[in-house]
């Protein structure tokens, strides 16, 4: 694969919740590949005005003979991402991953309510986003500013505008929106309940996608984002994430570590109810039929009995 001068090769893209943190870390392990220090850059959809000299520094440190990449999960969903990524890196190649997207979904909003910017129960949150498609759809049209707005009210007041369970988790618009631009051969399909079942086959897949040595093996430890209770939410809530974190770079490393294990408190996560899941799955029945025909494979497991 010709190398990006200064630029990623490839990207993770996601979505969020299907195990990009663990790629990041499996990537990071092969000495033919860089990944960026910082996880998830988002430059392509919160910094992107800061222009491609800010982006490059992500990547000043790799040498010329490796394959760069970044790991990125909101890109997979966001289609002026995609627009972006190919103006400047047409060749760049994709890497998505899926799951269950009833799960994923669920996954998504425990993270949040666990944050506490999310107020709402599982199912009247899928009803909110629901309301919010038929006002606001991420597959046409451009919601980059809006998207900014939201995230932005992430870090100040630790609120969203904009609820994702549902985009993220239509697998066929993604890969549609991301076809416009890039030819299949730069595509690769991975899936969560593989990676579970055989790291080593799916990190070989993707070696080979990236044309560098298939036959190197990852430590194997799977890196697993805990659910944990947050202690500093209502602090979140009250004067903004951003500020509140601002403040703990005042700390020490020692007395930061303390303050995060207080914080952070792992809590076994709450069941999705079977009348909860129904109503979920029929949002992306649709959708997972449409991601059949398209890549010609069975998702049986990811749906409901009738």
């Amino acid at each position: 694969m010709e190398k990006n001068k200064s630029l990623p090769d490839f990207f993770v893209l996601g979505p969020p919740k299907t195990a990009s943190t663990s790629l990041h870390y499996y990537l990071g392990q092969h000495p033919e590949i860089f990944m960026t220090e910082k996880k998830e850059t988002r430059f392509f959809d919160l910094d992107y005005d800061k222009g491609m000299p800010f982006y490059k520094k992500y990547f000043e440190v790799a040498t010329a003979d490796v394959s760069k990449g970044e790991a990125t999960p909101t890109y997979a969903f966001l289609p002026f991402v995609a627009r972006r990524i190919y103006e400047h890196i047409p060749n760049a190649k994709l890497i998505f991953s899926f799951r269950d997207p009833v799960e994923r979904a669920y996954s998504g909003w425990l993270m949040r309510s666990a944050k506490g910017n999310e107020k709402l129960s599982f199912r009247n949150a899928l009803e909110e986003n629901l309301e919010q498609r038929s006002r606001i759809d991420f597959f046409s049209g451009d919601i980059s500013q809006a998207w900014l707005d939201d995230q932005s009210g992430l870090g100040k007041r630790n609120e969203i505008s904009l609820r994702t369970y549902i985009e993220g988790g239509l697998y066929s618009e993604q890969l549609k929106a991301y076809k416009k631009f890039f030819h299949e051969e730069n595509i690769h399909i991975i899936f969560l309940d593989d990676i579970k079942k055989n790291t080593d086959s799916v990190m070989k897949s993707i070696f080979s996608f990236l044309c560098v040595d298939n036959t190197f093996t990852c430590v194997s430890d799977t890196v697993k984002n805990k659910h944990n209770k947050n202690r500093l939410k209502f602090l979140f809530n009250i004067f903004g994430k951003e500020a509140v974190l601002k403040a703990g770079k005042l700390f020490n490393s020692g007395m930061k570590e303390k303050i995060i294990s207080f914080v952070k408190v792992p809590q076994e996560k709450i069941k999705m109810s079977e009348s909860d899941r129904k109503y979920a799955y029929e949002i992306f029945r649709k959708d997972i039929f449409s991601l059949e025909k398209m890549l010609n494979m069975s998702f049986d497991n990811w749906k409901m009995k009738d």
